[in-house]
């Protein structure tokens, strides 16, 4: 779905929390620039149609990157309780499918964990 249908859809459910998921890890410094930046567009313009939403890459890649990129903090596992907190408060999962989103481990576990919940998942085209 295109992201201006999507934005719609959410507006029409007022108060409707969301988690937006999208892939991030990649060796290539530029495609996790990239997309932070797209998720970050996105979170930002659903937060300014006064959507709640979350994006854990949006809120907490500027903190490691000052941070100094700590080992530990570029492990997957060490975000799972952070991105399950948020997920269990999300009512759904929006899907920001920026190219790799389909072999992202994960997106796919937050996939998983949304269907497994019950939460319905939102896909959105930003290009």
């Amino acid at each position: 779905m295109k992201l201006d249908l999507a934005i719609r859809m959410l507006k029409e459910k007022p108060g409707i929390r969301v988690y937006l998921g999208t892939p991030f890890s990649d060796p290539d410094f530029r495609i996790r620039t990239s997309r932070f930046n797209d998720v970050t567009i996105v979170a930002g313009r659903m937060c300014h149609e006064g959507i709640l939403v979350y994006s854990p890459i949006t809120h907490y890649w500027p903190q490691v990157s000052l941070v100094g990129y700590p080992k530990k903090m570029l492990e997957p596992g060490f975000w799972r309780p952070f991105n399950d907190a948020f997920l269990a408060w999300a009512d759904i999962l929006a899907v920001l499918m920026n190219d790799g989103w389909r072999r992202s481990v994960g997106l796919s576990y937050e996939m998983e964990e949304a269907e497994r919940t019950g939460k319905d998942i939102l896909m959105i085209d930003f290009y």
